[in-house]
């Protein structure tokens, strides 16, 4: 019983130095922190510290995988942005070439049609020579002013007599009338050459009635 009793008065002797030992280890929240959080708190086991950089790792990774599944998505924005701005300018060029032929076609008119075609055909074609010009009984052709000049005399030989022939036989051979074609071109081409001696009037009418000539091989003598 005295023993029980020394025993008990030893731990009663004890527990104060306890008690300020505990408190000694305890850190007051939200004034030192904790090791663990990067504070001043206690250090981390070796389990907690590699649970801490899996989770560093796999919260790093998927920061990563948003990142570029958004890079994606913006790419994939661009690239559609851009089609459609070359489809707009595709449609807007073709369009515009759609207006100019159309502003062009309302401009010209109505096109022609197969009569018109035949009668502007026939307007540009040369006058038939008139019988006092070529007459078809002699093959005599009465020569305008400037044709009789020394220059033309020449070619001026070569249509009468083969005019002249037609005249009695009815028609001209092929090679005659090639002979026709290239005297007449000849007479042309002196013609322009001199184009600075004649009057304008005077340069056209003759011009006119060598064209006229060339054409009558194309008719058949009466």
């Amino acid at each position: 019983m005295r023993v029980s009793s020394s025993i008990i008065v030893l731990i009663v002797m004890l527990m104060p130095s306890v008690v300020r030992a505990q408190t000694t280890d305890v850190v007051t929240p939200g004034v030192w922190g904790a090791w663990g959080s990067g504070g001043w708190g206690h250090a981390s086991t070796a389990e907690e510290g590699a649970a801490r950089g899996m989770a560093d790792l796999t919260r790093s990774a998927g920061m990563a995988n948003l990142m570029n599944s958004q890079a994606a998505i913006n790419l994939q924005d661009a690239n559609r942005k851009y089609m459609e701005n070359r489809v707009y300018g595709t449609d807007a060029f073709f369009d515009m070439r759609r207006i100019n032929r159309e502003a062009r076609a309302a401009e010209s008119g109505p096109r022609p049609t197969q009569d018109d075609l035949v009668r502007f055909a026939r307007q540009r074609a040369p006058s038939q020579l008139s019988v006092n010009d070529l007459d078809p009984y002699s093959g005599q052709v009465s020569w305008p002013p400037i044709l009789r000049e020394e220059p033309y005399a020449e070619q001026r030989q070569v249509v009468e007599s083969l005019f002249a022939e037609r005249a009695m036989v009815g028609q001209l051979s092929s090679p005659q009338r090639i002979q026709i074609q290239q005297a007449s071109q000849a007479m042309q081409d002196t013609l322009r050459s001199r184009i600075n001696e004649y009057a304008p009037q005077d340069y056209a009418q003759t011009r006119a009635f060598l064209r006229s000539l060339s054409a009558e091989l194309t008719r058949p003598s009466t």
